[in-house]
């Protein structure tokens, strides 16, 4: 065995390990870092759990309950009885004695925005619609005034659950 050879290649050797010990580097130990709380976060190690259920949408109570009462204006009145359904509308289980009911028509339609209850209700020969608000607070009876579609004023009506 030629010793000058072996000792060449393993110094050789060693030279390429070190030369690659250089170019890479292992990462050096960091302190762990820490936040301050902030408003909406807690300075706590343990996550925060999102709200178990989302807030409840203004009016949500009114669905699928029914209502009986009248319209009363200067053009029509009209004795109903509806249910608030989920998507908005109204099904329409009486009015004023009139066949083809009940029905659920898109264009008679309810929502509660900023705590006023708005009901249209819709295809009413000469009038076109009557648009109802008023107040909404949660209970068994619901007071509105309105406006038809041809711009008459002066409509009441007045509602009560069950």
């Amino acid at each position: 065995m030629n010793i000058p050879r072996i000792a060449g290649s393993a110094a050789l050797g060693a030279a390429a390990i070190l030369t690659l010990a250089g170019c890479i580097q292992l990462p050096s130990p960091q302190a762990p870092t820490t936040t301050a709380p902030t408003p909406t976060q807690p300075a706590t190690s343990e996550p925060v759990a999102p709200p178990s259920e989302p807030a409840a949408e203004e009016g949500a109570e009114l669905v699928d309950t029914q209502w009986s009462g009248a319209v009363n204006g200067p053009e029509v009145g009209i004795d109903l009885q509806f249910t608030f359904e989920e998507d908005g509308t109204l099904y329409i289980t009486s009015w004023s004695g009139e066949e083809g009911t009940p029905f659920d028509s898109p264009s008679d339609t309810w929502a509660v925005e900023d705590g006023t209850l708005l009901i249209t209700l819709s295809q009413i020969q000469e009038i076109e619609y009557i648009d109802l608000t008023g107040a909404f607070a949660p209970g068994t009876t619901i007071d509105l005034t309105g406006t038809d579609g041809v711009g008459t004023s002066g409509y009441t009506a007045s509602f009560t659950q069950g």
